[in-house]
């Protein structure tokens, strides 16, 4: 018989919020207890910060989810994925306008970015893995402006469902 209380059960997701760029937006890593698979949400700058974050929690990283294309959000998302060899998920593709802008953004802003082109757009309702987990992304506009949300549940489990949210307003 083991004692339970010497290895309390995980919850099936962490995160840990990273603010980047100068204008200090939240970036999020979020990973699967269970397979310590994670991805980071909106890594919009400051790439060495965010490795040692990774590094630091003990995370494999899957993919880069973007809420949308913004340039604190995602200027260097596409810089962050060819250097890691990662797959981007996001944003919805209304968010084309403002991503071909983000070399110019950039500029703009002083942050540095650079164009690219998620491999997956998200539409509402898709479903997004990350290790164990399902997301379920979904979509509201808000006056003129789309906001954006992931719903995570438990994937593959009998367990009660788990839901937080990472969202983008």
């Amino acid at each position: 018989m083991t004692d339970a209380s010497a290895n309390p059960a995980q919850p099936p997701l962490r995160a840990a919020i990273i603010p980047v760029t100068p204008l200090q937006q939240n970036c999020t890593l979020f990973w699967c207890t269970e397979t310590m698979k994670g991805a980071l949400v909106d890594p919009g700058g400051d790439l060495p910060k965010l490795k040692a974050a990774v590094a630091q929690a003990g995370v494999t990283l899957e993919k880069l989810l973007v809420t949308h294309g913004h340039i604190d959000h995602c200027g260097e998302t596409g810089t962050l994925a060819k250097e890691l060899g990662l797959p981007i998920e996001g944003p919805h593709e209304e968010d084309r306008f403002w991503i071909s802008r983000l070399d110019d953004d950039g500029r703009n802003y002083g942050i540095a970015g650079s164009v690219f082109e998620p491999d997956r757009w998200l539409k509402d309702g898709d479903t997004v893995t990350v290790g164990n987990l399902a997301m379920l992304f979904s979509t509201t506009r808000l006056r003129s402006w789309r906001s954006s949300a992931m719903s995570c549940s438990r994937a593959r489990s009998a367990a009660p469902t788990f839901r937080a949210a990472i969202t983008r307003t």
